[in-house]
C-alpha cells in the first residue's frame, strides 16, 4: 500500500509547536488531578454511576441530547475519563459530536482503530544521522534539550523522540493508507473502512494551552450501518461505541403489542473489543 500524506486546512505552527507544549501538559495534567476510570465507576452500582458522574459532569447529562457525547468532564480535583454516554445507537446518516465538559485543561481524543498496529503512541522514536546539530526552534526558551538515545549497534545514527502529529492533530488515515489531515473542530464523513480516524486532542473551552491546536469538538456523520469503536489514545481504557442502524426508511413488521423490548442496566455499558 502507499503511504502518502496531505495536510489540509491545519496550521503548520501547530505541528511545530506542539512537541515544546506536550511533555508538560501531560505532566501538569497528570499532577494535578486525580482521574475516575470507567473501570471504577462500573464498579459501583448503577445509582452511585448516575450520582457520581452527574456531580462530576454538572449540567451536561441533564441537558444533553442524544447525539452529543462527552469526552470526560469534571475537575479540578477529579476528572472523567470516561466517554458519556459510553455506547450511543443511531442511523445511517446521522452525526454525532464530541465536547469535552472539564473545567481543566484535561485533553482527550476520539480515535477510531481498524486494527491496533494503528494505535498512534504520543511521542515515537525517530532514526536521525548521528552527526545531526539540533538548534532550539524558539530562541527563548533557554533550559531546553532534545531527547536523544545514543545509536548502539549502528554507529551513523541516534534516535530521537519526537510528538506523534497523527495523535494530536485531525487526521484520517484511508483504506489505501493515504493520510490526511483534516481541518480543525472537523466535521467528518466516516464510510467504515478507515484504518484511522482522530479528532486532535479536545480541550475544554477556554482552557487550550498556548501554542497547542485550538480544537473543542469532532463531529462524523456516520454513512454506513455497523458497530464503530474509539478510544482516547491519551486515556487508553477511555472506551466508547456508536451503533449505526440501517436505513429507517425500511418498513418492519409490527411487534405483538403484548411484547416489549427491556434493557438491562449493563448492556449500554459494554466495553471496547479494539485490543481485544
Amino acid at each position: 500500500m502507499t503511504n502518502t500524506s496531505k495536510k489540509s486546512n491545519i496550521n503548520n505552527s501547530y505541528l511545530a509547536l506542539v512537541g515544546t507544549a506536550i511533555a508538560g501538559v501531560l505532566l501538569l495534567s497528570a499532577a494535578g488531578t486525580f482521574s475516575l476510570s470507567s473501570a471504577q465507576l462500573q464498579g459501583q452500582g448503577l445509582e452511585q454511576q448516575q450520582d457520581q458522574l452527574q456531580l462530576l459532569l454538572g449540567n451536561f447529562t441533564s441537558q444533553n441530547d442524544t447525539r452529543t457525547v462527552a469526552a470526560g468532564g469534571g475537575g479540578p480535583v477529579f476528572v472523567v475519563t470516561w466517554f458519556v454516554p459510553q455506547n450511543i445507537s443511531i442511523s445511517a446518516g446521522e452525526t454525532v459530536t464530541w465536547v469535552n465538559p472539564t473545567v481543566v485543561g484535561e485533553p482527550h481524543t476520539v480515535s477510531f482503530l481498524k486494527q491496533p498496529d494503528y494505535f498512534a503512541a504520543i511521542e515515537s522514536p525517530y532514526l536521525i544521522p548521528r552527526d545531526t546539530e539540533l538548534s532550539p526552534a524558539n530562541p527563548n526558551e533557554r533550559n531546553t534539550e532534545p531527547l536523544i538515545i545514543p545509536g548502539q549497534n549502528d554507529t551513523t545514527s541516534n534516535t530521537i523522540i519526537a510528538a506523534n502529529a497523527r495523535a494530536t492533530n485531525p487526521v484520517v488515515i484511508d483504506a489505501q493508507n493515504n493520510v490526511t489531515y483534516l481541518p480543525l473542530n472537523a466535521n467528518y464523513t466516516m464510510t467504515g473502512d478507515e484504518l484511522y480516524v482522530n479528532s486532535g486532542w479536545l480541550w475544554p473551552e477556554g482552557q487550550i494551552p498556548p501554542g497547542l491546536a485550538p480544537i473543542t469538538r469532532f463531529s462524523v456523520t456516520f454513512e454506513n450501518a455497523g458497530t464503530y469503536d474509539y478510544i482516547c489514545v491519551i486515556h487508553p481504557w477511555m472506551t466508547g461505541r456508536v451503533i449505526v442502524q440501517g436505513d429507517t426508511q425500511i418498513e418492519t413488521e409490527p411487534q405483538p403489542q403484548n411484547q416489549t423490548e427491556t434493557q438491562g442496566p449493563d448492556e449500554s455499558e459494554s466495553l471496547n473489543p479494539i485490543f481485544g
